[in-house]
């Protein structure tokens, strides 16, 4: 296939992961502490779910314990078979005749090999973006490996972004929207008062309650201390 677009100059910080079993929560736990964030680490957003190609128990835990791990949160994710060096010295191995061959029978049953479409299958299987295979040891695949757990992140990247803008733009379109309400309501109401003439309020309320410096108040007018308010009147039976 066509070469991998990768974003130039990328920077990928990279976080390790213990492999036994009974770590898979606490890992899920404190990558989920960085998404939200409440750690110090950085959110994650990409997984690269390794295995060995030459062990079918780790084949068959990357998919039953860790990609439900990275399932849950919800980053893209590379499968990537490692140890491709020791799969082909595996292949190359021959016991003596005469030498006991049953440890080194059991270690083919539980180090059968693991093809590259059993990687492809199981990778369409969980979602991942991609299947590579590389060797740490003799460095064949690596820089494939980098390229593609670089890629998946930056297109998750890249989506976050534009979500964002999305969100942003239809945020300002509603403002926009009830501003244009407002002012159409606003116009309405003034058409509404304007086709009445000059409509008139009288100011209502018990003696001294500051009927006069309220409306002196509203026409900008001064205010004197000197004013008298209407005397109180108490009725005689």
């Amino acid at each position: 296939r066509s070469k991998q677009w990768v974003p130039v100059d990328s920077t990928l910080e990279l976080l390790d992961t213990p492999g036994k079993a009974v770590f898979a929560e606490h890992a899920l736990a404190e990558l989920r502490r960085a998404g939200d964030g409440t750690s110090n680490a950085d959110p994650v957003d990409a997984a690269l779910l390794c295995f060995a190609v030459n062990d079918t128990q780790s084949f068959a835990e990357v998919e039953s314990l860790w990609a439900p791990v990275v399932a849950a949160l919800g980053v893209p994710s590379v499968l990537c078979g490692t140890k491709i060096d020791l799969q082909q010295q595996q292949q190359q191995q021959k016991p003596d005749d005469d030498e006991d061959t049953t440890p080194f029978l059991e270690d083919r049953e539980r180090g059968a090999q693991i093809s590259p479409s059993q990687g492809a299958a199981l990778a369409e299987r969980l979602g991942s973006t991609r299947y590579v295979e590389c060797s740490a040891a003799t460095r064949v695949g690596v820089q494939a490996a980098v390229d593609e757990v670089v890629c998946a992140a930056a297109r998750r990247v890249a989506a976050q972004e534009a979500a964002a803008r999305a969100e942003e733009a239809a945020r300002q379109r509603a403002a926009e929207e009830q501003q244009q309400q407002a002012a159409q309501k606003r116009e309405k109401e003034e058409q509404q008062f304007r086709a009445l003439g000059t409509p008139t309020a009288v100011f209502v309320g018990p003696a001294a309650a500051g009927k006069s410096a309220l409306i002196s108040a509203m026409l900008e007018r001064p205010w004197t201390s000197a004013y008298e308010p209407t005397a109180r009147v108490t009725a005689t039976p």
